[in-house]
């Protein structure tokens, strides 16, 4: 059947097949257009307009959307096929799941087209879903519904701060800064942002390859967690985005848990923030 879903997309001319670009987030939207097929004008025509509250997850490799803010997240089905590009320049990102249903998405107007429930007599899906006005999530449009989404496991409340060697702790003190781990409602995947309460900022992204190792209480020596994990990490102040390595190292001290978490940048930029951990965060779930 993925031949003749290739034959129907008869808008796009396959100009070109590019490397995938897609900008990688967690969007939202809350307009979506509803599409039948018609049989007599052989196209789909447009339904209706809804509002409902969608949320989705765009990476290189696949795509996960939530229709609805009680409903489960279709995880794990959607995977990349190819980048196609139209003759006006127009660059889409298309996408095919287990069922072989079909998403095009095209980052330069942020519209997601869904296909699905494929119908043999018209050799075309009768149901298009377009999802429209999609925006990346970040704390400076985060509304309350979407904050009870996140799940913290853990803060690590910041007393002291080097970038590159230099002291940068005033700064970062003054704007009540902390890095906290959280995982989002329906989800397991462990995410890190780098929060600036005072300036409202964040840099967040999804933690993976992520590696821990244990070390039990010796005479000489308190109960030590070291983890160690990859980062992809957005700002939501300038859109900036990369991946980073990280290394924390939580230390059990009878008055608490102190912790220090090095982040290096791909491009070698170093940060050591230092300071004590609140929450119950258990390192065990990087095994």
């Amino acid at each position: 059947m993925k031949n003749t879903l290739l034959l129907l997309i008869s808008f796009l001319t396959l100009m070109s097949t590019l490397c995938a670009q897609v900008k990688e987030g967690h969007y939202i939207g809350f307009e979506v257009d509803e599409w039948v097929y018609s049989k007599n004008q052989k196209t789909h025509i447009f339904l209706e307009t809804v509002e409902l509250n969608t949320q989705i997850i765009m990476n290189k490799n696949k795509i996960e959307f939530q229709k609805g803010k009680d409903a489960e997240w279709l995880a794990n089905k959607w995977e990349f096929d190819e980048t196609v590009k139209e003759e006006d320049g127009t660059v889409f990102y298309r996408y095919f799941d287990e069922r072989e249903q079909m998403v095009l998405f095209t980052p330069e107007n942020n519209l997601l087209y869904y296909y699905y429930n494929w119908d043999d007599t018209f050799k075309n899906f009768r149901n298009l879903t377009v999802y429209k006005n999609l925006q990346l999530k970040s704390k400076k449009n985060q509304t309350l519904e979407d904050s009870e989404e996140q799940v913290d496991l853990a803060r690590f409340i910041i007393t002291d701060a080097k970038f590159n060697g230099e002291d940068v702790t005033p700064t970062v003190v003054k704007n009540k800064a902390y890095t906290v781990f959280y995982t989002l409602k329906g989800r397991e995947e462990i995410y890190m942002a780098n929060y600036f309460s005072e300036a409202n900022t964040q840099s967040f992204g999804l933690l993976y390859d992520s590696n821990l190792e244990v070390f039990k209480e010796t005479e000489e020596e308190y109960k030590t967690d070291v983890l160690t994990s990859s980062w992809r990490y957005m700002n939501d102040y300038d859109d900036k985005k990369g991946t980073a390595k990280i290394k924390l190292i939580k230390i059990y001290k009878p008055q608490g848990i102190i912790f220090e978490l090095t982040i290096i940048a791909e491009n070698l930029d170093l940060t050591v923030y230092k300071g004590y951990m609140e929450g119950s965060l258990d390192f065990s779930m990087f095994k």
